[in-house]
């Protein structure tokens, strides 16, 4: 990789910012903290690296000031940011020297809302089958993937409650309170012990000739 001194990273950042192109691998929300981002990259491998900054901003191409961290370091979370806000974010390298590459490519995404609503799931018949994940209480905007599985004997048939769909995995985004339940049906029983016996026609009786 190519850097420039900082001082002069205004100009440099133009001959450098291709060596940085794609570096920038990945960026969502949520994790410990739902008014968070989760910043992935893929590591320099300069002999010379120091590390990299993380520019973070409420704008495209105006960021605040950026975090450091060391060169083994290739994911990092963004915490104490506003929620339900858009952001974007580029990182840069430095290497022992301390002269800065240019911007990486920006990528932006938009933090969880500090609002949790509850989850509650459940089931039309006892034993007729499971749901994951359980009840519980999710951010605003997070999107659960609920699955039925049937036990032994049973179909599942549909949802119903807050929704109604046959749809299973069934993705439910919390926007609100929600009670959803899974509905089975009863697999007809096989008959036991019954044979199927094969029957015969009866033989047609002899015609008379008359003679």
């Amino acid at each position: 990789m190519n850097f420039e001194p900082e001082a002069r990273r205004g100009w440099g950042r133009v001959l450098v910012v291709a060596a940085l192109v794609g570096l920038l691998l990945g960026l969502w929300a949520g994790g410990a903290h739902c008014a968070s981002l989760t910043v992935t990259w893929q590591a320099n491998t300069e002999t010379d690296l120091a590390g990299y900054r993380i520019y973070c901003g409420t704008a495209s191409g105006q960021y605040g000031v950026p975090v450091k961290v060391d060169a083994a370091t290739k994911s990092y979370q963004l915490t104490g940011l506003a929620p339900k806000t858009a952001y974007w974010v580029a990182l840069t390298a430095f290497n022992l020297a301390g002269f800065e590459s240019g911007f990486s490519d920006e990528a932006t995404a938009t933090t969880l809302s500090e609002t949790k609503f509850a989850l509650a799931v459940q089931t039309s018949a006892e034993g007729g089958g499971t749901v994951s994940p359980a009840s519980g209480d999710y951010y605003e905007g997070t999107q659960v993937m609920l699955k039925a599985t049937p036990a032994a004997g049973y179909a599942f048939d549909h949802w119903g409650g807050a929704v109604s769909s046959k749809d299973n995995p069934l993705a439910v985004t919390m926007t609100g309170s929600k009670s959803i339940t899974a509905f089975f049906s009863k697999l007809p029983a096989r008959p036991v012990g019954v044979k199927a016996v094969p029957t015969r026609e009866p033989l047609a009786a002899p015609v008379s000739s008359g003679l």
